[in-house]
């Protein structure tokens, strides 16, 4: 009987324990084809590509060639313009994203991207405006989401490094 009193609540606690999965999003697997310029290319992103679909409908991954600029080796990134991503292995949990706006203006800051659970708005980041590069965006918000929503300024967003954690979810109990 003693046994049973010591084995019983770790067999319960282990039923419901589960860890979160990150995922990040760096693109770098993204064939680019540079027949528009020879500093550039672009290649197209499949839907589901990492657990999210809606890539094709908001832009395409740019990237420099191997040894481009500065020996580089073919840094990508993906650029578009306003839309909707969603989490295929919703919910997930956005922690942020590297993202750089073109054409904003510093006086009057855009939202950047917009968190959505359930069809709700439920959280909303700034435009940092920071620098001419791609900078670190902390979502700032760890509730659930199902779908971000990506602004840019007149001219679009570059995105990079977009990461996320599948949210735990608790296994049933024999």
């Amino acid at each position: 009987m003693r046994i049973k009193r010591i084995i019983l609540p770790f067999i319960f606690v282990a039923s419901f324990s589960s860890v979160a999965q990150a995922v990040t999003v760096t693109f770098e697997d993204i064939n680019i084809t540079f027949d528009q310029s020879p500093l550039y290319g672009t290649g197209d992103v499949a839907e589901g590509y990492n657990g999210i679909s809606g890539w094709s409908g908001i832009g395409k991954v740019w990237g420099y060639p191997a040894g481009e600029p500065n020996g580089a080796i073919g840094e990508r990134w993906f650029y578009g313009s306003n839309g909707e991503l969603r989490f295929d292995n919703a919910p997930v949990v956005f922690e942020g994203t590297y993202y750089q706006s073109y054409a904003s203006d510093p006086n009057n800051p855009i939202t950047s991207i917009e968190l959505f659970y359930q069809g709700q708005l439920v959280h909303s980041i700034l435009d940092p405006i920071a620098s001419t590069n791609l900078v670190w965006v902390a979502s700032g918000y760890s509730g659930l989401v199902d779908k971000i929503y990506l602004h840019g300024g007149g001219e679009g967003f570059s995105i990079d490094n977009l990461t996320y954690s599948i949210a735990a979810v608790p296994e049933p109990s024999s």
